[in-house]
């Protein structure tokens, strides 16, 4: 995720420099947010800074709704608010659906995860945590899988047989439309390819 972007958005201005007590600061400066960034954190901490402090921006206009503890002027936001930034800068960095695709590509290991998506091996991790993408369900997706497809099946039947002007008929081995539930048999059928998948 090209992170980088949000500075070219208008009415805000990024700044990086060096020696700044804190990683980020958010200010509403004139007519304009200034974003100012620590230079000396790394460049993986300096985009998730950059994430954390547009969330900032993001919530400002609802900020007494969302944090009814933190009046306007005060000095440091509450731990609330940092952790709901840092949860959204790591959803920005790695998404979950990228970060699934990239892990049932192949990419299991956090070091390659972190190279792949141009952050930290402890953000990677903390999002494998947050997602629980090494403790997903393989049977989940495949029974969604082959459930639309046999609709999708079950669909084209119907239509073919309607426009050859012939009554469609119910036979052992197809069920009413109407119904997303699998039968025993293919419950069975379905466990026994996932668990296949799953080993091999």
């Amino acid at each position: 995720m090209e992170v980088e972007l949000i500075a070219e958005l208008p009415d805000i201005e990024v700044e990086v420099l060096p020696e700044l007590p804190l990683s980020g600061a958010t200010d509403w400066v004139r007519d304009h947010w200034h974003v100012q960034i620590n230079a000396d954190d790394s460049l993986w901490r300096c985009r998730s800074t950059l994430a954390h402090e547009y969330k900032h921006i993001l919530d400002d206009p609802f900020r007494e709704e969302l944090y009814p503890r933190w009046p306007r002027g005060a000095a440091m936001p509450p731990d609330l608010a940092e952790r709901i930034c840092d949860y959204f800068a790591g959803c920005v960095l790695v998404p979950r659906q990228w970060l699934y695709k990239a892990w049932d590509d192949g990419l299991r290991d956090p070091a390659k995860l972190a190279s792949h998506f141009d952050v930290s091996e402890s953000l990677i991790e903390v999002r494998m945590d947050q997602t629980k993408v090494s403790t997903r369900p393989i049977k989940y997706r495949w029974q969604r899988a082959s459930r639309k497809a046999y609709q999708r099946s079950a669909r084209l039947v119907r239509n073919a047989t309607l426009h050859l002007g012939t009554k469609q008929t119910r036979t052992t081995t197809t069920r009413p439309a109407a119904t997303n539930k699998l039968t025993k048999g293919e419950k069975n059928d379905f466990r026994n390819l996932c668990s296949s998948s799953a080993t091999a």
